[in-house]
């Protein structure tokens, strides 16, 4: 009897156990993960076997069936990315990295997105309206050590809280991808509300996090700054580089023929960004209006809407629009197709931004074919320096207004350096993250 039993076990372990792979290794699995209380079975299900004595079939089974179960999770915190009216470049940034971590299909690891309730990470997995009667979007969450929680922005860190976020340190690996420190560095570009705050939040990640992703040199070394003062009790933990270029996306361009500008062709410049002082937008309308009067002959098409900006600068934006109605075309937001028109007709992109952490739209106007000029800020210098044309003190034009009004020597400059930008088509940004992730 015991021999049958030990037969037929091993026939019905055989069968279960390949069934078990089969479903793991395809995405009609992924709906199951998503319940807590399924995927936890699923992990002590092997233990089910309580006799000291276990026929060799028992222990496969257990082997391959705890082998089919991914043995660790990454929490993806998607606060403040999906749903939002308007994605900046932190939140794109986020958005391209929680998609393509739900869309990975990697048997090792299993993808939670969550968002903070107050209390605790609730699962914020969109399940199809016939799934919501039987999987409860609401789970226990209780990540084992091993496990990594990814928050991709301050509002993640904003939300938990300092107490909550030292508790969630001793349960799982934190992972908080830091983009810059603008309002510490430049404080005077934002309300001391918002400075004190973000000082808050980033004197709580750097307590909690094991691991801080960036995606510069320039952040990373504004980050060991902070340390290298003899005053400061900050920590800094473990700092992984992630160039986030790949966030880029590729515009369907029309095909564009290069253009000598002549006096009857204004130069067309391309901007896209939020429109605010730290943006250069104050020092543009000041030096657009300059060369304007002065006769130049230049156009200027902007995309993005007013950001923090005072009243005084709201009025003199909406002045310089409405006296250069003919030179000046503003759209407060603009669809992917529409962007590809604005690059098809646009000469050169220009970014007078005084601080980023990236500049993802530099990256997409290189791509797109669209010479660029921007401001000679740190991380501009170290990303972009040999394929764009710069200005400020010793650059290619001192200031913006020398820029505009030598519309020829600024053409042939920022072509010259668009010949030497090359496109790295082996770069993926979301495989360089998954390397740091599975590092720890």
């Amino acid at each position: 009897m015991k021999r049958l039993s030990a037969i037929l076990f091993s026939f019905w372990s055989k069968k279960l156990s390949g069934l078990i792979l089969a479903i793991r290794s395809t995405r009609v699995f992924d709906w199951i993960e998503s319940n807590e209380r399924v995927y936890q079975l699923l992990k002590s299900m092997y233990r089910f076997i309580h006799r000291p004595m276990k026929t060799l079939p028992e222990m496969a089974f257990e082997y391959k069936l705890l082998k089919a179960v991914p043995q660790r999770t990454i929490y993806c915190d998607v606060s403040g990315i999906f749903d939002v009216p308007f994605l900046d470049g932190t939140r794109r940034v986020g958005k391209y990295f929680a998609q393509h971590l739900l869309d990975m299909h990697d048997s090792n690891y299993r993808i939670i997105p969550v968002k903070w309730d107050g209390n605790t990470y609730i699962d914020y997995r969109k399940t199809q309206k016939i799934f919501r009667f039987f999987a409860d979007r609401r789970f226990e969450w209780n990540p084992n050590p091993d496990d990594l929680l990814f928050l991709q922005t301050m509002e993640a860190v904003t939300q938990i809280g300092q107490l909550k976020f030292k508790e969630i340190k001793n349960k799982v690996r934190v992972v908080t991808f830091i983009h810059d420190i603008l309002p510490i560095r430049e404080p005077s570009w934002f309300t001391k509300r918002m400075v004190n705050t973000f000082i808050d939040n980033l004197d709580s990640a750097l307590e909690n996090s094991h691991l801080l992703v960036v995606s510069s040199k320039v952040v990373e070394g504004d980050l060991l700054a902070l340390t290298s003062s003899t005053n400061s009790q900050k920590v800094i933990p473990q700092i992984e580089r992630v160039n986030i270029a790949s966030v880029a996306q590729r515009f369907r361009v029309k095909e564009r023929s290069t253009k000598v500008i002549s006096c009857a062709d204004p130069l067309v410049f391309l901007m896209i960004s939020t429109i605010e002082p730290r943006k250069g937008y104050d020092e543009l309308v000041a030096a657009a209006t300059k060369a304007i009067l002065a006769g130049a002959n230049i156009k200027f098409i902007i995309v993005g809407r007013l950001g923090w900006v005072s009243d005084s600068f709201r009025a003199e934006f909406a002045r310089f629009i409405q006296d250069f109605s003919d030179r000046v075309e503003w759209h407060e937001n603009a669809t992917d197709d529409e962007i590809s028109d604005f690059v098809s007709e646009a000469d050169i992109f220009l970014s007078p931004t005084r601080g980023e952490g990236f500049g993802i739209p530099v990256t997409e106007a290189l791509l797109a074919g669209l010479p660029s000029l921007a401001r000679d800020i740190p991380v501009y210098q170290e990303l972009y320096g040999h394929a764009v044309a710069l200005f400020g003190k010793g650059m290619d034009f001192p200031d913006l207004y020398t820029a505009f009004i030598e519309p020829e020597k600024l053409q042939a400059v920022a072509t010259d350096r668009f010949t030497k930008f090359i496109p790295s088509d082996s770069l993926d940004s979301f495989n360089a993250l998954m390397e740091v992730f599975r590092s720890q």
